[in-house]
């Protein structure tokens, strides 16, 4: 992000949403929970 652009409000809302979601997708991949292992386990696999 421009270092100007990031001064506004609106690059401060972007920056919090792209947190936000990647703390989201963080949860949604953790493989101790069991939606992530289910995750996990989805994958296509290579070489075993």
């Amino acid at each position: 992000m421009d270092a100007k652009f990031g001064k506004t409000d609106a690059g401060r809302v972007l920056l919090e949403a792209d947190l936000q979601m990647r703390h989201d997708f963080y949860k949604a991949m953790d493989p101790d929970t069991d939606l992530g292992k289910r995750f996990w386990a989805a994958l296509p696999k290579r070489n075993g």
